[in-house]
């Protein structure tokens, strides 16, 4: 009569250790199917006063699940489309740094990142000759 208690006791420790329930090695941890944000990439590299910039977000899932994207910025203007990998985005009228953020969600799991843009002022061009045109020469 023992026996018939202590059968099902097993038989449940079986299918519990195959399971792998409890955080062991080899268990399916909460963060394992998270997505992995690899880079974030701008262009241009240099950035300048209001500016159009492309934001780029480089992400996979290890599980293959479709990934969906969120870009926010503190100031400037994102384009349109700031709901995908990749986003343009309009630089401030001033300099200084700004940041950026993505958060990328396979809608079980979500991961965030920051990129700090650098917004400068162009260099004025320097003039390395000057040759006078003839037909544009005024007197007094």
């Amino acid at each position: 009569m023992r026996l018939r208690g202590v059968i099902p006791f097993f038989i449940l420790l079986i299918l519990l250790e195959s399971c792998n329930i409890g955080g062991e090695p080899g268990s399916l941890d909460a963060e394992s199917g998270a997505p992995v944000i690899q880079g974030l990439c701008t262009e241009p590299d240099e950035i300048h006063l209001e500016e159009e910039v492309s934001l780029r977000c480089i992400a996979e899932d290890p599980d293959s699940d479709p990934l969906y994207y969120v870009w926010s910025v503190e100031d400037g203007e994102l384009g349109p489309y700031h709901r995908q990998a990749s986003t343009t985005w309009t630089a401030p009228s001033t300099t200084g740094s700004v940041m950026a953020w993505i958060e990328v969600t396979d809608l079980e799991h979500t991961v965030r990142d920051s990129l700090v843009l650098q917004v400068e002022t162009p260099e004025a061009p320097q003039i390395l000759s000057v040759t006078p045109d003839p037909a544009v020469v005024l007197f007094r």
